[in-house]
């Protein structure tokens, strides 16, 4: 039996203040968007962390790409 969490996409901490851990499977890339819509962090595949440290507290929006094309998408808070 497959379960239906297979291909769930986890991201944690949330709200976090240093680091964003992204958990799924195929993940090509992530992307994370202020609140008006501009590119403020990308990173590839290999990082399954992402340093949000530098970001100014907030909402922002991760886009996680997988290799198979789909888009997935979370808010996320960054506090300090």
């Amino acid at each position: 039996m497959i379960s239906k969490y297979a291909n769930a996409l986890y991201i944690y901490p949330n709200p976090t203040s240093q680091y964003l851990n992204i958990k799924g499977e195929g993940i090509a890339t992530v992307s994370i968007y202020d609140i008006n819509g501009r590119l403020v962090i990308l990173t590839n595949s290999t990082n399954k962390s992402v340093n949000v440290s530098q970001l100014n507290e907030g909402m922002y929006i991760a886009v996680v790409s997988k290799t198979d094309g789909t888009k997935e998408s979370k808010t996320i808070v960054v506090k300090q």
